[in-house]
């Protein structure tokens, strides 16, 4: 049976699919010197994905959290949905 990887980032902000993301992503263009510029006037910080985990397509996990949720997204929905079940608790 196929797994579908997830990144989990460290706010729990975004859910992306890792084999999506890498199967359409195309080489981007070397940004200028002014954009690079403005990157580091405007982004404080970047966070990277902290864990990994997996959900077989036809299941579901329960995660539960130590500290408050304040947003998720979706990129695709097609492929994942969640369902808020509280501050702390969400289903993917």
């Amino acid at each position: 049976m196929k797994l579908i990887p997830f990144c989990l980032l460290a706010v729990l902000a975004i859910l992306l699919p890792i084999d999506r993301c890498l199967a359409q992503a195309e080489p981007l263009p070397v940004p200028t010197p002014d954009t690079l510029a403005k990157q580091a006037d405007l982004i404080e910080e970047v966070l990277e994905a902290e864990a990994i985990f997996t959900v077989e397509p036809s299941r579901s996990k329960v995660i539960r959290t130590r500290l408050p949720i304040t947003r998720l997204a979706i990129t695709n929905p097609a492929v994942v949905e969640i369902n808020e079940f509280g501050t702390f608790e969400f289903e993917v």
